[in-house]
């Protein structure tokens, strides 16, 4: 398995955000959130999550 270094990384008090790879339309981030705390304030109109 390949390490992927991010290409982009922001971490505040609402938690952190890792931009881990993106090719064309598809892309692959890593987003915690800490508890109580709100992200985005925005819609996709379509996306596709993945959840663990």
């Amino acid at each position: 398995m390949r390490r992927l270094a991010p290409y982009v990384e922001h971490r505040d008090g609402r938690g952190t955000f890792l931009g881990l790879t993106r090719e064309g339309w598809a892309e692959v981030n890593f987003v915690e959130t800490e508890a109580g705390e709100t992200r985005g304030l925005h819609y996709h109109e379509t996306t596709r999550r993945l959840f663990s």
